[in-house]
């Protein structure tokens, strides 16, 4: 049988080819092209079982492609096969067959092999981790090498180096081997280009965020350190791209942040009052960012704040500028630091803070109001009854809450509407917040209407909504019996109840 290279060939005749003892490379080509495009095509594990059965393939002979030299498409092809076999194959035949690949796959010039032999890794990883038996883990040799990987030109081997490696550190016996293993990589891969050196960070971010334990080791490796190194850099886009690793190390980085002066740096960068610099005013977002994410993880953290960095003037002079960033990254923090009790007693401690935040509510829109809106019903979702009162009050004062409130929920807009009943249920949840909404029974009309948000997501937070109603021991003295036996029944019926419809049904004539 002799086939063109560019002939269209059936799976059968695709099938002998790949068999055959040396075809042609351009046929072989277009064989494995058409096999790949096959698997792809087909779903489920036992139906492609059941096609590579029906062709007589196995993965050796595919395997043993991989040395041959092709196109990057041709290699890419082979991998797709291959990756698909893994779905239909046991786990010792993956051992048996793939095991040899991979020293030499995870060197290869191709990313799409290097990407094959970390899906194979993880693969028998996550199958022998769920059991009682040891989990598989690289060697020593090849878990070196799949670090070195890390300066491979394709990002996206990083990508996969970097989830393959998350995963298994979250095991103890893989963490174990990943840090008996990190410590020379790191060192030689830091002295290379600022691109593999922030990949670098970037995976020792994401490990130190899998436990507490893995933020030590992480920190023994003295990768941090240089991070801290990289905050006083002329830089403004490497100082920013720190802030995001340690943003995402907040959970556990805030000790060793604390220790080294690092946070007491970057409180003192938020206090330069530089707005017109466009780099540092990006900088300064970033920093409210990170320490938005530390109050976030960390409710408590907000009393000691201020009174060592003294967040709280900064916040209140971005609130008053003109830079909608730093407005925007000045309402988020307040949302995340002062929704506690401690937090909101701080800001209604500070009269000029609290009217400022208000006036800022009031006069926001497009992102900034949605950032106000969230930061509200955030705030007010704290159980100190006569702090959050003061803080709706201010807004209040300045603005119709509840009518912005209603014109808001009938927004077609998701990210305006959600914030809204997130904000409608906050103030739901308090005395004073029962006795506003029963001054307005259109509102709460408005709210029994299941007809006036269809959506799923809306059904969901108008049913939280009646059910923070209901369960309030005060709701019985403040609303009208009429009205709250209806907020009873919708809770009754569920959130996705939907009204009889009566149809008439005519007899034909």
């Amino acid at each position: 049988m002799t086939l063109s290279p560019s002939a269209t060939m059936s799976l059968d005749e695709a099938a002998a080819v790949v068999l055959a003892s040396s075809p042609e490379p351009d046929v072989l080509a277009n064989a494995i092209r058409t096999i790949a495009s096959a698997l792809d095509g087909t779903s489920g594990v036992e139906r492609k079982r059941q096609l590579t059965a029906q062709l007589g393939l196995s993965s050796g002979p595919i395997v043993d492609l991989l040395g041959q030299s092709g196109s990057p498409g041709f290699h890419d092809d082979i991998c797709k096969i291959l990756a698909h076999f893994l779905d239909v194959m046991s786990t010792d035949q993956i051992v048996s067959q793939f095991e040899a690949l991979f020293l030499t796959g995870i060197q290869h010039p191709q990313a799409s092999v290097r990407i094959l032999v970390l899906q194979a890794l993880e693969v028998l990883f996550d199958r022998t981790a769920a059991g009682a038996q040891e989990p598989y883990l690289p060697s020593v040799d090849l878990m070196t090498l799949i670090l070195y990987s890390l300066e491979f030109s394709e990002l996206r081997v990083a990508s996969k180096i970097a989830g393959y490696l998350v995963k298994i550190c979250a095991h103890p016996q893989g963490s174990e081997r990943l840090f008996g293993c990190i410590a020379e990589p790191f060192e030689q891969l830091l002295t290379c280009s600022e691109t593999i050196k922030f990949r670098v960070y970037d995976l020792a971010a994401q490990l130190s965020a899998v436990s507490s334990e893995a933020y030590e080791r992480i920190n023994q490796s003295g990768v941090l350190l240089q991070l801290i190194e990289e905050l006083g850099s002329d830089d403004v886009l490497s100082q920013m791209a720190v802030l995001e690793l340690f943003t995402a190390m907040a959970g556990h980085s805030l000790v060793f942040l604390r220790r080294s002066g690092a946070l007491a740096r970057l409180a003192l960068a938020v206090q330069d009052g530089n707005f017109d610099d466009i780099d540092a005013v990006l900088l300064k977002s970033a920093i409210l960012k990170f320490f938005s994410a530390i109050a976030a993880e960390q409710e408590n953290l907000i009393e000691s704040f201020e009174s060592e960095y003294r967040l709280l003037d900064s916040i209140e002079k971005y609130l008053d500028c003109d830079r909608l960033e730093l407005q925007e990254s000045a309402v988020v923090f307040l949302g995340n630091a002062v929704s506690t009790e401690a937090g909101i007693r701080l800001l209604v401690a500070r009269p000029s803070l609290l009217g400022n935040f208000a006036y800022t509510v009031k006069r926001s829109s497009g992102s900034l109001r949605i950032h106000c809106i969230k930061a509200l019903s955030c705030i007010l979702s704290a159980t100190d009854d006569a702090s959050t009162h003061a803080v709706y009050r201010e807004v209040r004062a300045l603005l119709d809450m509840v009518k912005t409130l209603q014109a808001d929920l009938r927004s077609a807009f998701d990210e305006t509407r959600i914030p809204a009943y997130a904000l409608t249920k906050s103030i739901a949840a308090h005395r004073w917040g029962l006795e506003e909404l029963s001054q307005h029974p259109d509102f709460l009309t408005f709210l029994l209407d299941r007809s006036m948000d269809t959506s799923h997501s809306g059904k969901e937070w108008r049913f939280a909504i009646a059910q923070t109603v209901v369960a309030h021991n005060a709701v019985q003295t403040l609303f009208d019996p009429a009205v709250l036996g209806q907020f009873r029944q919708y809770v009754k019926q569920g959130p996705f109840s939907m009204p009889l419809v009566p149809h008439v049904a005519f007899e034909s004539a």
